[in-house]
């Protein structure tokens, strides 16, 4: 269970981030949501920008509005941890010490493959890694969170607690690192895995049973 959230907070993320565009504030920027490409873009453009409001609007999942805000909190949390921790130590090899933006994938997004079948469509930006799958509802595409989020009905309300935990240990963890807790991008990096592995095990941690073996006499 733990591969998931890891999964939508990185993977999600590093796929998101795959084309270089400059970042306009949230009044302004226009969402575009004509083509899956542009609905790509879109989103992240929201998570360069720090803008939650407009990642919720490029994606869909079942469990409607919660959720989606719920992970677009999610990614931008992971953004503005990774901006911090490149201010604090340079955009090293260290992952915790460099952007999530890479300069070499740049022109991945526009050079991508795109596959539209009806209102179903698939990007598949590196072809070792799993295909964005988006959706078209009234000529918008929005980009199908359900795989990463693993929404399924009965789960929604302990994966949307997790989902919030996670970015309040993101946040946390930015704070640390903004006011000088961490001398190494290795001690931060360390630190912020425990604090979520932490979120993780609490969230699935299974019920107490009670004890119904009688009591023995002294």
């Amino acid at each position: 269970m733990q591969s998931v959230p890891v999964r939508l907070t990185f993977g999600l993320l590093l796929l998101a981030l795959a084309r270089y565009c400059p970042a306009q504030p949230a009044t302004t920027r226009t969402i575009d949501l004509s083509t899956p490409r542009a609905a790509a873009q879109a989103l992240w453009q929201g998570i360069y920008a720090n803008d939650a409001d407009a990642v919720a609007k490029v994606l869909e999942a079942p469990g409607g509005e919660e959720l989606t805000t719920s992970i677009a909190q999610l990614l931008v949390a992971g953004k503005r941890l990774s901006d911090v921790a490149a201010k604090r130590f340079g955009k090293g090899p260290e992952p915790i010490g460099r952007t999530m933006l890479d300069p070499n994938d740049l022109a991945k997004l526009d050079a991508a493959k795109v596959d539209i079948k009806g209102d179903t469509a698939t990007i598949e930006i590196d072809p070792r890694a799993k295909p964005m799958t988006f959706h078209q509802t009234n000529g918008n595409w929005r980009l199908v969170v359900t795989d990463y989020a693993n929404a399924k009905p009965q789960d929604l309300p302990r994966q949307i607690k997790l989902l919030k935990e996670m970015t309040s240990a993101l946040n946390e963890s930015a704070k640390e690192l903004e006011a000088g807790k961490y001398a190494t991008p290795q001690e931060a990096e360390r630190y912020v895995q425990d604090r979520l592995h932490a979120v993780m095990m609490e969230t699935y941690r299974p019920p107490t049973q009670p004890t119904t073996a009688p009591a023995t006499r002294p």
